[in-house]
C-alpha cells in the first residue's frame, strides 16, 4: 500500500466554494441577452439566498431552473427571494448517516 500512496497524487477540489454569487451572476448573464440587466432576471436577496444555501454549480443551476419555470408560471419578474424559497430543497442543509 506504501507504494501506491508515492505514487497518488492529492487534490484539492474547493470548486466555487466562496465564489457563488460571482457564478450566478456570470450563468446569468452568459445565457441572456447582454442588453439585459441581471436585476430584470433576478432580485438582489434572490442571487444572496442561492449564493447562501447552494454549494455546488449543480445544485445552482437545478435551482435556478427550477425558480425560473416557477416565476414564469406566475407570472412574476423578476424572480424573487420567495420564488427561491418555494422551490430550494428541504433537505439541503441535512446529513443523512447511514447505519
Amino acid at each position: 500500500m506504501d507504494e501506491i500512496g508515492y505514487r497518488a497524487t492529492v487534490f484539492s477540489l474547493e470548486g466555487i466554494v466562496g465564489n457563488q454569487r460571482e457564478y450566478i451572476q456570470w450563468l446569468v448573464s452568459e445565457c441572456t441577452m447582454s442588453d439585459i440587466p441581471i436585476s430584470d432576471i433576478l432580485d438582489a436577496e434572490a442571487i444572496e439566498l442561492l449564493a447562501a444555501r447552494l454549494r455546488t454549480p449543480l445544485q445552482i443551476e437545478q435551482h435556478l431552473t427550477l425558480a425560473l419555470e416557477a416565476a414564469y408560471r406566475v407570472a412574476v419578474k423578476p424572480v424573487t427571494e420567495v420564488i427561491i424559497e418555494s422551490v430550494l430543497s428541504k433537505f439541503l442543509d441535512a446529513r443523512m448517516f447511514w447505519v
